[in-house]
């Protein structure tokens, strides 16, 4: 059987202990081998038989810079199991009867974003994926370690898409940015696909692993899809963040 972790990543004072919530809410619904914890401050409590590898990071000063280098430039290099099941305070596994080995046979599953085809003029069908909860396989890792992913907004200065909504986030003070889910799913799938082999989950599939997003699409899994990621999906699963 592949190996299968968990990966999290808390440098806030008040994710510390909602972020070790999420990790043994995923270990109750799956077997994992090991839990990697990206922290400034040790990793709360303890999960019997599961070695948990602490690599201290500092607190982030801009989330966004420090969550894209984590994700893309650090993690890949750390993480050495088959899969890891990347969780955080916000979004998580809950429903074990959910979990699907047919997960296993892609390279990154996530929630779908119904929004990016639903009301605009680019996509015909659901997007895969959020990262917020999400698998991802040593193969993706492996291509993120010789790929080297730009994620400033003035890398990419020249390119028509920076002026697409979908093809980027937003700060709550109105700054755009182009967070590490984005880059992976949207920006760089083509390469990753072409080069790589990188196998994006199907969003039907998809939805079964974890909802985000309130929408016709995902209706049915929502509330019974394996985890979720979120406010506005947690109370779906008696979840209160």
């Amino acid at each position: 059987m592949p190996t299968l972790s968990i990966t999290s990543i808390a440098t806030r004072d008040e994710d510390y202990e909602r972020a070790a919530r999420a990790i043994h809410s995923t270990a109750s619904c799956i077997h994992v081998d090991r839990i990697y914890w990206f922290s400034d401050a040790a990793f709360p409590g303890a999960l019997p038989g599961v070695d948990v590898v602490h690599v201290r990071i500092p607190k982030f000063t801009d989330f966004c810079e420090d969550i894209n280098r984590v994700n893309l430039r650090l993690i890949p290099h750390v993480v050495t199991t088959d899969y890891t099941l990347v969780v955080q305070a916000d979004g998580f596994a809950v429903n074990a009867e959910a979990w699907d080995p047919l997960f296993l046979e892609y390279d990154y599953v996530g929630a779908p974003w119904p929004w990016m085809w639903g009301g605009g003029p680019y996509w015909r069908g659901p997007f895969v994926g959020n990262g917020g909860f999400s698998l991802r396989s040593q193969r993706l890792f492996g291509a993120l370690r010789e790929l080297d992913m730009k994620w400033q907004m003035t890398d990419w200065a020249q390119d028509e898409r920076v002026e697409r909504r979908e093809y980027y986030g937003m700060t709550g003070e109105g700054r755009r940015f182009l967070p590490e889910d984005l880059l992976i799913c949207l920006w760089y799938r083509e390469i990753l696909e072409a080069k790589w082999q990188i196998r994006f989950c199907p969003p039907d599939l998809a939805n079964k692993f974890s909802v985000e997003t309130i929408h016709p699409f995902t209706q049915y899994w929502l509330g019974r899809s394996f985890g979720f990621h979120g406010v506005a999906a947690a109370p779906h699963y008696g979840v209160h963040l």
